[in-house]
């Protein structure tokens, strides 16, 4: 499985990713590197590190637009901008832990609005995060919806040994994620269309029948009234 993993081109998996987005939200987890119990590990004394992963998601359709992914205690801040840097979002939701008025700036540069609220050291930092519009915030949670899938449909726990290969493997997990997601919206789709077929076929079956029966006349008709009248 590695030297697969080492035969593919990185510019291969990241084009596989190539979705366009305008409304992003960006967060990090961390996946298991290890191949073994921790037990184990802790016995022998092996310490692991995990790997961080970086997620850029669509909050229209909850698509990975594109990772980023560290061994290393890199801060959130140092991440932001090469992620978004080739993608024409318009705007982009994250936490505080992408605090930082460098980050705000260079978005603000490239023609993305960025909701990322302050830490409030300051009161001003406070009456900040008061204007932030709390309906297209609250869309950040969708990044965690991703991890949780992620995690428990496939895997928490990259088997690649290298951090080459393991640095693929994610990528691939984020690709097949979003094959997984397009198969899924296309079912429910065809499933809609085969049931509005049916409906419509019933449908017009059912005005058949009734074209066959007369139309009443006007007569019938003025007959029909003076009885419901005479009821009232």
């Amino acid at each position: 499985l590695d030297k697969v993993f080492l035969r593919i081109k990185n510019t291969v998996l990241a084009a596989l990713l190539q979705v366009e987005c305008h409304f992003g939200s960006i967060d990090a987890t961390g996946f298991d590197r290890r191949h073994v119990s921790k037990q184990y590990l802790n016995r022998c004394g092996m310490h692991i590190k995990s790997l961080k992963a970086t997620f850029l998601v669509d909050v229209h359709n909850q698509m990975i637009v594109s990772i980023h992914s560290t061994t290393t205690r890199k801060h959130d801040s140092k991440i932001v901008l090469p992620l978004t840097k080739h993608h024409r979002l318009r705007i982009l939701c994250a936490d505080k832990g992408y605090d930082d008025n460098k980050v705000r700036r260079t978005l603000r540069d490239r023609g993305i609005r960025p909701l990322i609220p302050h830490r409030e050291f300051k009161r001003k930092h406070g009456y900040l995060n008061s204007l932030i519009d709390k309906k297209l915030y609250s869309k950040r949670s969708l990044s965690e919806t991703v991890f949780s899938v992620i995690k428990r449909k496939y895997s928490d726990t990259l088997y690649s040994k290298h951090w080459r290969s393991q640095r693929k493997e994610l990528t691939l997990l984020a690709v097949v994620y979003n094959a997984d997601k397009k198969a899924r919206e296309a079912m429910v789709f065809l499933v809609g269309f085969l049931q509005s077929h049916n409906a419509i076929s019933k449908l017009r079956k059912h005005t058949n029948l009734q074209s066959h029966y007369s139309e009443p006349t006007k007569e019938s008709r003025h007959v029909l009234w003076l009885h419901i009248c005479s009821k009232a």
